[in-house]
């Protein structure tokens, strides 16, 4: 908390892994992690994709597939 108050307010406790990464970050760059997350641009360039469908089209392949499940033998495998 005393190196990085962001990011310890951000963590668990527990997250003993990401506890020392931060740690680490602190320790080895003199900076926090908060700190070089924002001032470090990116290695390659970024693309970000996402992919939309209409929600009747969605639900149509949703109940097509849980057809397909229920005849291939769901019902018989969770019992």
């Amino acid at each position: 908390m005393k190196l990085d108050l962001e990011e310890a307010n951000k963590l668990h406790p527990k997250s003993i892994r990401y506890l020392v990464r931060a740690l680490e970050i602190c320790y080895t760059s003199g900076a926090t992690k908060t700190d070089s997350f924002f001032q470090q641009p990116p290695k390659w360039p970024i693309l970000l994709l996402g992919l939309w469908r209409e929600k009747e089209e969605t639900n149509r392949r949703i109940n097509i597939r849980i057809k397909e499940m229920i005849a291939g033998g769901l019902i018989e495998e969770v019992q």
